[in-house]
């Protein structure tokens, strides 16, 4: 146990934004804290409507002012805000643990050097939209890349994330390999998922297909909405969720919206939007489906699994790494008639999502539950502490 310890969780967002990233934190914080007494207190940027100082989960959350004319003001009002606050403790933190690799680890290393503590930070994407290719897009690239010599470790959600990291030059030796965590739920009966879709204005016994997540282009959702085209024709009663917003960047709901009356999907297709908690809606599918172009690892994805859904998902790297091909039915980047087939698949055959769906759940729990998740972090918070 580190009960001595205090943790600093420096991240860009927090509760009540419901990001991946944002709930992964709060996920974990909540964890560590509970299970093995671990002193947090999280350091994050304003949001409309919330109070410079409040407390989640019983864990002190202190926003910097909220900015919202830039993002560079906002960047500067968190760094500032947070250094003041982190450096004027009368006792200081030991461990400043870093959501990605932006504001929060520049926040987290000067804060470091001021007051002393060790500096873990956690990336979590790849490829094109990933960190470190966003690294090397954003300004002052080598200044960044010296203060990222200061950080004692960095968590790596999958293999090609640690591969990405190591082309930045970063050591190997400094860079650990810790999945994203999820709440292993009950199982639902079948009369408890009829109750939930009843009151969730879905029909008690047509196929239902969910995604979730944000409705944005490196999502692959204008592939999906292709294949529920060709699944219409041959699965009229079908009906697709939608279970996300659009967010503030590569937004595609306006578009999405636009095809679903073009390809005269009508009713089939339902958009809900935000929710508090998308385990109503897992519990009410039949199939999961997640077509992303790019992932890092995806929270939705663990979700579905730990509820014991038949997925469907693309074949990338973030993807692979979650789920064998005996766990979910994979399928190309961007090809439609490939996802339809998956689908429809598991549509058709039920005997074949309840396999799927018990592997994908078993998966989860040796795996990827919060639990043993978050005793690899105190084993890292152990390590970098000695």
């Amino acid at each position: 146990m580190l009960a001595a310890v205090r943790v600093a969780l420096l991240i860009a967002g927090f509760h009540p934004l419901v990001g991946g990233a944002e709930k992964q934190a709060r996920l974990l914080a909540k964890t560590l804290h509970q299970r093995h007494d671990i002193d947090f207190t999280v350091v994050t940027r304003g949001a409309a409507g919330t109070p410079l100082v409040d407390a989640v989960d019983g864990i002190p959350v202190i926003r910097a002012p909220n900015s919202v004319r830039s993002r560079w003001l906002a960047s500067s009002s968190y760094l500032g805000a947070g250094l003041a606050f982190l450096a004027l403790q009368p006792r200081r933190f030991d461990i400043y643990h870093c959501v990605q690799s932006y504001s929060p680890a520049t926040l987290a290393v000067l804060a470091a050097r001021i007051r002393g503590g060790r500096v873990i930070v956690k990336v979590t994407a790849s490829n094109e939209l990933g960190e470190a290719a966003e690294l090397r897009r954003l300004p002052f690239f080598r200044t960044r890349m010296r203060l990222l010599e200061r950080v004692d470790a960095f968590v790596a959600l999958t293999g090609q994330v640690e591969r990405e990291l190591m082309s930045l030059g970063i050591d190997q030796s400094r860079i650990v390999q810790i999945p994203n965590g999820v709440e292993i739920p009950p199982p639902a009966g079948i009369d408890e998922r009829r109750t939930i879709r009843q009151r969730l204005g879905m029909d008690r016994v047509a196929p239902v297909v969910v995604y979730a997540g944000r409705l944005s282009q490196e999502k692959g959702l204008v592939s999906l909405l292709k294949a529920w085209a060709m699944l219409q024709r041959v699965r009229p009663e079908a009906r697709l969720v939608f279970v996300g917003p659009g967010g503030h960047v590569r937004n595609v709901e306006q578009q999405l919206v636009d095809m679903v009356r073009e390809l005269a999907l009508g009713e089939s297709v339902r958009f809900v939007g935000a929710v508090p908690d998308v385990a109503p809606y897992l519990a009410a599918a039949d199939v999961f489906v997640l077509p992303s172009r790019s992932e890092g690892l995806s929270n939705a994805l663990l979700e579905a699994m730990a509820h014991g859904k038949s997925i469907v998902t693309t074949d990338i790297d973030g993807n692979s790494f979650v789920a064998a091909d005996r766990d979910c039915l994979k399928v190309a980047v961007d090809d439609s008639h490939a996802l339809y087939t998956a689908i429809a698949a598991l549509v058709e055959h039920a005997d074949l999502r309840e396999r799927l769906g018990r592997s994908a759940r078993d998966l989860a729990i040796r795996q990827f539950s919060i639990e043993a998740v978050s005793d690899r972090y105190l084993a890292l918070y152990r390590r970098v502490s000695s």
